[in-house]
């Protein structure tokens, strides 16, 4: 879901005729001359985000484990930059937002992501090379 997101965005931003991130760098860094620090700050921290979001899209597709954990630690910022986990719901946000608020199909897809998570993390947990770890 996060390799959907990603490519979303650069599929979106090039649309636009932006170059994708070096446009957004540009314009955090505008924002923050027009408004404040703290918005400079905000923008600077969202792009972060998006940054772990790439790099937990490669962790996981490797395979390694560090990647459960670095997807935890994105949930809050996932909730307050509004970056869904099940980033097909961007496809429908016309949709979406006549029924459902915004903000709620973020905080739901973080809970499913929350419990595939842990699901995913006990069954690894179980298994080391094959055998199951609870045999004697």
């Amino acid at each position: 879901m996060d390799g959907f997101y990603i490519l979303y965005y650069l599929q979106g931003s090039l649309r636009r005729g932006d170059v994708p991130y070096l446009t957004d760098i540009d314009n955090i860094i505008l924002l923050g001359y027009s408004h404040s620090d703290f918005a400079m700050v905000m923008g600077a921290m969202g792009l972060i985000a998006h940054f772990s979001v790439i790099v937990t899209c490669v962790l996981f597709a490797v395979g390694w484990r560090v990647g459960c954990y670095l997807a935890m630690v994105q949930i809050p910022f996932r909730v307050v930059f509004l970056i869904p986990s099940i980033s097909t719901l961007l496809l429908w946000p016309r949709w979406i937002t006549d029924y459902v608020p915004w903000f709620m199909l973020v905080v739901g897809s973080e809970i499913v992501k929350v419990w595939s998570l842990w699901w995913l993390s006990r069954v690894k947990g179980r298994k080391r090379g094959g055998v199951s770890a609870s045999r004697p």
